[in-house]
């Protein structure tokens, strides 16, 4: 069937009796070269053209609830942006959906059908694949109550994409006076001002004068966080302080000495004592 480009309806999803057809094609829609949608993207223009139902929409979730046997449904556009998710409900019915407009479907969120009947419940969760940032997968997981070890239902789990963002972490130096001592060294610790440490990650930071010489200086910190991932979890930034190197300071004492000139047969002697005279040196 031609598209609606050329004045004719394509079908986007056909019987939808159960969650495993339903996600066959919506996997087909994803073929080509999408462009960007809003992460809070939904289907538009929705409307039951044969059949009964209702089609609302909270927040970023758009329910779908058939409530004939059958069902057809016009949508001027299908995209679910990634934070959007779309429930189809039609029982044990078949739904028709039907894309009107021109634009690609994407399916960058959720998209799920059928129900469950009575008193049962279910349990699920999902998980990323990893725990360090980057680009993840979610995986499902989990099952159906029924009474029956959930054997009256046949589960498809989807993953979906995800994005784990690093951590980030401010690092400010320590202000700090000291004496000079011919080094930049400080010895004392940058600490973490603004974010946190996760688990077992342990943090490395040091800081060093800008100079060893004494003076109006700088401290600039630096170093790293172990997290199992070379560090790429985090963000950090590092933030100087305002130091100081005072002069060290020097005391010179002269030491007590004596000297002794001689001259013309007379000797005398310089000291603390005052002059003495000798050698020959007639004293009166």
């Amino acid at each position: 069937m031609r598209d609606s480009r050329h004045g004719y309806r394509r079908p986007f999803l056909t019987r939808l009796a159960t969650s495993t057809a339903l996600i066959g094609a919506a996997s087909a829609v994803q073929a080509g070269s999408p462009v960007a949608i809003p992460a809070n993207m939904l289907p538009q223009g929705g409307h039951f053209v044969a059949g009964s139902g209702s089609i609302g929409t909270q927040g970023f979730t758009e329910t779908i609830t058939q409530t004939s046997q059958r069902g057809i449904i016009d949508f001027s556009s299908f995209s679910i942006g990634k934070s959007g998710s779309v429930r189809i409900s039609n029982g044990m019915g078949a739904t028709l959906d039907r894309v009107t407009g021109g634009n690609l479907s994407q399916i960058m969120g959720t998209l799920t059908s059928g129900q469950l009947f009575g008193t049962d419940t279910a349990s699920f969760v999902q998980m990323f694949d990893s725990r360090n940032a980057g680009s993840r997968t979610l995986s499902a997981s989990g099952s159906v109550q029924d009474g029956n070890n959930g054997g009256n239902y046949a589960i498809t789990f989807v993953t979906a994409a995800g994005t784990i963002n690093k951590e980030a972490l401010t690092v400010t130096a320590a202000s700090q006076t000291r004496i000079y001592d011919g080094t930049t060294s400080s010895g004392l610790t940058p600490t973490i001002t603004s974010g946190q440490l996760f688990g077992t990650d342990t943090a490395s930071f040091v800081q060093m004068f800008d100079s060893r010489n004494a003076g109006s200086r700088t401290l600039t910190a630096s170093g790293s966080v172990n997290d199992g991932n070379s560090g790429g979890n985090y963000a950090i930034t590092f933030v100087t302080a305002a130091g100081t190197i005072n002069k060290e300071a020097l005391t010179v004492t002269a030491l007590s000495d004596k000297c002794c000139v001689r001259q013309q047969g007379v000797r005398r002697d310089h000291g603390l004592d005052g002059e003495r005279a000798g050698d020959g040196a007639q004293r009166r």
